[in-house]
């Protein structure tokens, strides 16, 4: 079975907006909003109105917010448009599109709004409090019938974006500590998968050359490769693969491991994170998710081809920081507390730090 990960590596984004629902003033037929965006694997966007190619409103990185004038129409649309690489502004570009409703000037004074939004008020004005008894933070339990759940007594998450709506999703924040942590590694030759976004962001000077490896063409990739073959990959080649969320959707997962360390060359390090605690089966991933791991299990597969001392595990987060990323939160909303508190009975992530021996 070849390595598919369809989407999975394409640029993807979300655009909200903020009332939405919008009260027009009295005697106008027009209001204000506060557009707010983020994209995956883009460097540049754009949001136009009315159309792909319509009037600019903003140009940003990956994620940007702004606030138009009071020109706002009822069933006006806003583009999310990649810009990325000369990207042309077509439909094909659009990442995703939000509508504004506007309600007529002599609603204004009315405190009516949707679920959604009472739910984004009350999780500005009050940071995920509700949340608090179950992480433990004010000493014993509260009895039994005494615990608030408040927005999250819920049969659905509040974002199915992973918190990419809202903020850093809190799994993207502990990638990115570990990395962080591990940048000394990514030197010399680097290989990354699916793009160089954390080769860019971590290494410093001393990386002498960056390849991005995919399963199939796609923009910015310098090598089409199947790790489960790994047949025109050439050995003891890289000094560090960077291979974030990549491990699960690969069915043969043992052969592209091996894969993975042949390819290394003697003394480099494999930088790799998977998912613990997760969602596991949506619009975008759900089709080619194979794989949950544990610490353990992750310790016995990556021993299996690399030597057992230099197959470093570590696990990231805690309750509060998993039932957050469940429901769809973003880093934003917890504290840096909240997120780096370490309790490995509920690891949200799992890195492996992996060193192929010298000899």
């Amino acid at each position: 079975m070849k390595m598919s990960w369809p989407h999975r590596f394409a640029p993807s984004g979300s655009i909200r907006a903020f009332p939405n629902p919008a009260s027009a003033r009295d005697g106008q037929a027009a209001a204000s909003v506060t557009l707010s965006w983020r994209s995956r694997r883009t460097e540049f966007v754009e949001v136009r109105a009315g159309a792909p190619d319509g009037p600019l409103v903003s140009r940003t990185g990956p994620s940007g917010q702004t606030t138009t004038g009071p020109w706002v129409h009822n069933g006006m649309l806003f583009f999310l448009q990649n810009v990325s690489d000369g990207v042309p502004l077509s439909p094909e570009g659009t990442l995703d599109k939000v509508r504004v409703e506007v309600l007529p000037g002599s609603q204004a004074g009315t405190t009516w709004c949707s679920a959604a939004d009472l739910a984004e008020r009350f999780l500005r004005s009050r940071p995920v409090r509700w949340l608090e008894g179950l992480a433990g933070r004010r000493g014993s339990p509260p009895r039994v019938g005494r615990v608030r759940l408040g927005s999250l007594r819920r049969l659905t998450p509040i974002s199915k974006e992973w918190g990419f709506d809202r903020g850093t999703p809190v799994d993207r924040f502990y990638i990115e500590q570990f990395l962080e942590s591990s940048k000394a590694d990514i030197q010399g030759v680097v290989l990354e998968i699916g793009g160089d976004l954390y080769t860019r962001r971590f290494s410093s000077n001393r990386v002498v050359k960056s390849e991005v490896l995919s399963p199939e063409p796609t923009p910015g990739a310098t090598v089409i490769a199947d790790l489960t073959d790994g047949s025109n990959l050439p050995s003891d080649t890289y000094d560090c693969i960077i291979a974030t969320e990549t491990i699960q959707f690969i069915y043969e997962v043992r052969s592209a491991v091996k894969t993975l360390h042949r390819i290394l060359r003697p003394g480099g390090t494999l930088l790799a994170t998977f998912p613990g605690i997760t969602p596991t089966s949506d619009r975008v991933y759900g089709s080619t998710w194979s794989w949950s791991l544990t610490p353990i299990s992750a310790k016995r597969l990556f021993s299996e081809f690399f030597a057992a001392d230099s197959v470093e595990v570590r696990t990231y987060g805690n309750v509060l920081a998993a039932a957050s990323l469940l429901y769809g939160l973003a880093a934003e909303e917890l504290s840096n507390q909240e997120l780096t508190t370490h309790d490995p009975e509920y690891a949200v992530k799992i890195a492996v730090r992996a060193r192929k021996a010298r000899s």
